[in-house]
């Protein structure tokens, strides 16, 4: 899924159709992987650092947000 996001960015292939300024927007496929596999290393290394853990992929902000809001109690500091 991770290698999946970095080829698709790589390609100018996000929500925004390519973010200005993206470094991974042409960038070659062995380096895309490399970046790839080093954000993998990063995201084991984090493991069990912090308690909340929330899946973004193909979610809209607003959803992924409620969710922390929910899990979190944070929301009962909104009303």
């Amino acid at each position: 899924m991770l290698g999946d996001r970095v080829a698709r960015r790589g390609r100018g292939l996000t929500p925004t159709r390519g973010l200005a300024g993206d470094e991974l927007i042409g960038q070659p496929h062995a380096r895309l992987r490399e970046i790839a596999e080093q954000a993998a290393r990063t995201v084991n290394a984090l493991d069990g650092v912090g308690d909340l853990r929330v899946d973004t992929d193909d979610r809209p902000a607003d959803e992924i947000a409620t969710e922390i809001l929910s899990r979190t109690g944070w929301s009962s500091l909104l009303r």
